[in-house]
């Protein structure tokens, strides 16, 4: 699950249907850069270059090879001379650009921050260069003589350093301490972290909560468990998955008291937390989730029998199979089959009778866990349950479906059956 949430208008992680690409924090290039220099570029050369990339169309970049920078300020590192080349060949050659982001590439007069390695080259490319306007320069300067200073620092010093800077005016510094607390041991500081779910941001909360994933850390217990009521649905839906890998015996009850939350997401999360603590005392719940007007509600209330085995309901599964969203009726099917395959249930013709008629499902998905059935059913040697009417389905099926998947499971169970009729 875990969530980075940032301020959106300094970075955002990218995402498109070609790359992704982690955006790094100021922070995180400070961190990892040599140097880190203020500039201004004053000359660009006339000499050019040219690149292959693999992005289809864009397979080709072209651009000025050589800008010179004149160093007006150095933030970190050592760099003895006053001006500074830049190679953009090398740059772009060392990291691919991204459809998503545009070139590295130089601008005249342009005054930015480059964060550099060793070698001189930007870090990780167009990343390595921010373009810097002049009332934020003492802004930024600030920032990176902060995360210097951080990392200086060690062990609960520093995590009361990072918290504390989340409220600095300064918003770099802010975003950064944002991500960075994700990165916190949160078992042995767990409880620092949920002290900020009290936070008057929304978006300090939902960092907080998203940190204090899979902590072990119980002093958290109540914090989080008063986080079940805030006025953010993302903090209270994430507030049930930090609970219900905690050992407490007042987990369950809150979990159940706040299934009748408005937002159907935390609904859901709620009866996921509750059948993975494995709570048969929430059956009545998953039953009522089973009828709940989200469909994925319905979905995880079904899917909640995977985990808290209890084969009286299978006449309610049985009529989920009949349900219009086509999630609800793939978890029905997918019950079925491991009830089947555990030993909890023995099929008969009505549940047979049910599943085979949704070979022809309008969903290539439903149909594809109706012939996985089968594959269980055979598997299991119920061969005297497989009709010629259901057989010849399945051979439709396999040769025709769209759903490769589809086709697949069919054969399977073509397969399966003939080896238990030989």
């Amino acid at each position: 699950m875990k969530k980075i949430i940032l301020f959106v208008f300094i970075f955002q992680l990218t995402i498109n249907v070609y790359a992704k690409e982690y955006i790094y924090t100021l922070l995180e290039m400070t961190r990892k850069s040599e140097i880190v220099v203020l500039a201004k570029c004053i000359k660009i050369k006339d000499e050019k270059y040219e690149i292959g990339t693999s992005m289809g169309k864009l397979s080709k970049l072209a651009g000025n090879r050589f800008a010179i920078y004149k160093i007006i300020e150095i933030f970190k590192g050592k760099y003895d001379k006053d001006k500074l080349t830049l190679d953009y060949k090398t740059i772009n050659e060392k990291y691919q650009p991204f459809v998503c982001r545009g070139a590295v590439n130089p601008v005249i007069d342009e005054q930015v921050l480059l964060f550099l390695e060793k070698d001189l080259v930007l870090f990780i490319g167009s990343q390595g260069k921010v373009n810097v306007k002049k009332e934020e320069v003492s802004l930024y300067k600030e920032a990176i003589k902060n995360f210097i200073e951080l990392d200086n620092l060690s062990g609960k010093e520093k995590v009361l350093f990072t918290i504390k800077n989340i409220d600095i005016d300064n918003l770099f510094i802010r975003e950064s301490m944002l991500r960075e607390i994700h990165e916190i041991d949160n078992t042995e500081y767990g409880f620092q972290i949920a002290n900020l779910l009290k936070h008057k941001e929304v978006i300090v909360r939902r960092n907080a909560i998203s940190a204090l994933e899979n902590t072990k850390d119980k002093r958290v217990i109540s914090l989080v468990i008063d986080a079940l009521k805030n006025s953010d649905p993302d903090v209270r839906r994430d507030a049930t998955t930090v609970l219900w890998r905690l050992d407490d015996e007042r987990i369950t009850p809150v979990l159940m008291k706040s299934y009748s939350d408005e937002d159907p997401n935390v609904r859901r999360s709620i009866i996921f937390a509750l059948s993975r603590r494995n709570c048969k005392e929430a059956i009545p719940l998953y039953l009522k989730a089973m009828s709940d007007g989200d469909p994925l509600v319905r979905s995880y209330g079904i899917n909640s029998f995977e985990w808290v085995s209890d084969p009286s309901v299978i006449p309610e599964i049985l009529n989920a199979l009949k349900d219009e969203n086509s999630d609800v009726r793939q978890s029905a099917i997918r019950v079925l089959y491991v009830y089947i395959r555990c030993g909890k249930i023995k099929p008969d013709d009505k549940t047979v009778d049910s599943v085979s008629l949704l070979l022809n499902d309008k969903d290539s998905m439903v149909r594809n866990q109706a012939s996985f059935f089968f594959v269980e059913l055979g598997g299991c040697g119920y061969k005297n349950f497989f009709n010629d009417k259901i057989i010849n389905k399945l051979i439709k099926i396999s040769k025709t479906d769209e759903n490769p998947n589809t086709r697949s499971s069919a054969l399977s169970a073509l397969e399966t059956i003939e080896k238990r009729i030989k």
